[in-house]
């Protein structure tokens, strides 16, 4: 068991401006945030995540290794604290409130980039970082699609 921890683009102006606010969370060594692209394959594996995984959505790792995920992550931060408690109560009592949350994250995790720019922060690489694999034609002549992969280039 250990300090539980925040696994976020690094690359994301968005995600770095959140986590820089995280300090409410409580005395330092009690939260561990780290940027995924610090970890690499290896480390992320060690935690039960991906690279993928990462550049999709924000990751909370507990200390029992227990993973959440994009919304809920959020939410698991706001429980650790009393004020967020209340909010997070409120989001679990009230059902549309918490599809509210959902599909909010799932717009800004989207369109971070562009939310970036908008905002003053340094533009997230996603947009430029996650594309598809070129159509190359395989040993058949067929074209091959692969998933989407994080180039960190």
């Amino acid at each position: 068991m250990g300090s539980p921890r925040l696994i976020y683009d690094g690359e994301c102006g968005i995600c770095r401006a959140m986590v820089e606010r995280l300090h409410w969370l409580g005395p330092v060594g009690r939260w561990e945030a780290l940027p995924y692209q610090s970890l690499g394959d290896a480390g992320l594996r060690q935690l039960g995540l991906t690279p993928a995984d990462c550049a999709r959505e924000v990751q909370v790792v507990t200390g029992q290794g227990r993973i959440f995920a994009g919304p809920w992550a959020v939410n698991y931060l706001l429980w650790e604290r009393w004020p967020g408690r209340i909010l997070v109560a409120i989001l679990f009592a009230l059902p549309p409130l918490l599809l509210l949350e959902w599909v909010g994250y799932r717009l800004v995790a989207r369109y971070r980039s562009r939310l970036s720019r908008w905002f003053g922060l340094t533009a997230c690489a996603f947009s430029r970082s996650m594309r598809p694999a070129s159509a190359e034609p395989n040993e058949r002549g067929q074209g091959t699609t692969s998933p989407l992969q994080y180039d960190p280039r």
